[in-house]
């Protein structure tokens, strides 16, 4: 598996792709940012995510498109290996199927991690030329906010991993990685819920991956922070078992 982790790496470095996800993630939010579409423009921190339960949507929204970037990049390189026949090499030479899976979940976590540090730099950046106070509750704070982030990004690579896998189209695939880092699903069982007056429908909506990133703030809340994690062991451990599951019974 240490093999395909470094030959992955090598391919994220040395393709356009990554940094055209990169650039596409930079232009887009950098000029959310710039026109006061993101945190209106009140500090630092309301660019990076919701300070208080009554943060700014568009905040939220900009940490999702980090996480939907980084599973764009998983399931690319997923598609990629499958259109060009690469996998077949991959899994004769190198590992078995699930040593594949695992390694493009490492590979896809490092990948989400560095753009959420890009992320965050760059609304510091743009928050500091515009002269924006810092505004961060507390470091402690800002801490739980990324290792969250971060966690729910695992689950969500993991998630359009098994996707990918499943119906090896990377159209399908790119439009998934929205529809559930966006929260297209978790709406819609939210408004299925509220129309139906079916509570249930709505609490479940808040275990969803999307759910559970609207849940995180800057503030330190604990209950949050547990939600956050149970959600992404939960949601990781059945998107693995399933790609798995599909990898032994799929020919490749």
């Amino acid at each position: 598996m240490l093999n395909l982790i470094k030959m992955d790496l090598r391919r994220t470095f040395r393709t356009p792709l990554f940094y055209a996800l990169l650039l596409g993630l930079g232009v887009m939010l950098g000029t959310f940012a710039m026109t006061g579409v993101m945190g209106e423009n009140q500090s630092i921190a309301a660019l990076i995510g919701p300070v208080s339960s009554a943060g700014n949507m568009m905040s939220t929204m900009g940490m999702s498109m980090v996480l939907i970037f980084g599973a764009i990049y998983v399931v690319s390189i997923i598609g990629k290996d499958f259109s060009t026949g690469f996998i077949k090499n991959i899994l004769t030479i190198h590992a078995n199927k699930s040593s594949y899976i695992l390694a493009k979940l490492v590979v896809g976590t490092i990948v989400s991690a560095l753009m959420l540090v890009f992320y965050i730099v760059l609304m510091i950046i743009l928050g500091a030329i515009q002269g924006l106070p810092v505004g961060i509750p507390s470091i402690g704070g800002l801490i739980l906010f990324i290792i969250g982030k971060l966690l729910l990004a695992v689950a969500l690579n993991a998630l359009l991993i098994g996707f990918e896998l499943t119906f090896r189209n990377l159209p399908i695939s790119i439009l998934a990685c929205f529809m559930f880092g966006m929260g297209g699903a978790t709406m819609l069982l939210s408004m299925l819920g509220s129309s139906l007056n079916i509570p249930l429908l709505q609490t479940i909506s808040t275990f969803t991956i999307a759910g559970s990133s609207s849940i995180g703030m800057l503030t330190i809340i604990a209950g949050d922070f547990i939600h956050i994690v149970i959600c992404s062991l939960v949601w990781l451990a059945f998107a693995l078992i399933t790609a798995c599951l599909i990898m032994k019974r799929k020919d490749v």
